[in-house]
């Protein structure tokens, strides 16, 4: 933290909360700041307090990503903190995971969707939020929908970061997905309302990788 930084947070009403690791545990700290001076000079007195267990309920256990609850509202808090942006809620799911689990055994279908935070890692910035919305049903928030993010570019930025769990995991094949998009704000404001349009664009997808197939 520079100085800048906790002269900003120590104007804010609420306290800030940020994480770091030890020996690649993730730890939550939350930090009250408070300036003040003494004898010509300034000092920042900073409480820290640890809340990783409070935190932890936010993030799914089995995949590394955000819960639905924690993550919904988090993409509908930047929806709304941002009214003029154009963005794109996107929900996948990964094909053939019943089979998977079927031939390879549920151990293994665990294994897949615990790397898929670390899969979503390797995005570009622009996507965010990663949410297990249950099963192996993802959301993602992409938060700034520029002009080179068609709905072709965003299934294989995905398909990209997912190819290689396969191969880690032991799999003698790559793992994909089908995604679903509904643009903001074209087809809504919030998750709830953007939801509908996604999933439909997902069941689509779905329908027209079964037909090439045929």
């Amino acid at each position: 933290m520079n100085y800048d930084y906790l002269l900003e947070c120590s104007n804010l009403k609420t306290p800030i909360s940020f994480s770091f690791k030890i020996n690649r545990k993730k730890l939550f700290l939350r930090a009250n700041i408070k300036f003040y001076f003494d004898n010509g000079h300034q000092y920042a007195s900073i409480t820290l307090q640890n809340i990783s267990e409070e935190k932890m309920k936010d993030f799914d256990k089995l995949t590394g990503c955000m819960s639905r609850t924690c993550g919904i509202n988090l993409i509908n808090t930047y929806i709304k903190n941002h009214p003029i942006d154009k963005m794109a809620l996107i929900i996948l799911d990964l094909d053939g995971f019943k089979s998977l689990n079927d031939t390879y055994g549920h151990p293994m279908g665990d294994k897949v969707l615990a790397k898929m935070h670390s899969a979503f890692n390797k995005l570009p910035v622009d996507y965010r939020y990663s949410t297990r919305l249950g099963g192996d049903e993802f959301a993602l928030l992409l938060k700034n929908r520029k002009d080179v993010y068609t709905n072709d570019k965003i299934i294989s930025d995905i398909s990209k970061a997912l190819a290689g769990i396969g191969r880690e995991v032991g799999l003698d094949k790559n793992v994909n997905c089908s995604c679903g998009i509904a643009l903001i704000p074209e087809d809504g404001s919030n998750f709830y309302e953007l939801y509908p349009t996604a999933d439909n664009s997902l069941y689509n997808h779905k329908k027209s990788k079964k037909n090439n197939k045929s």
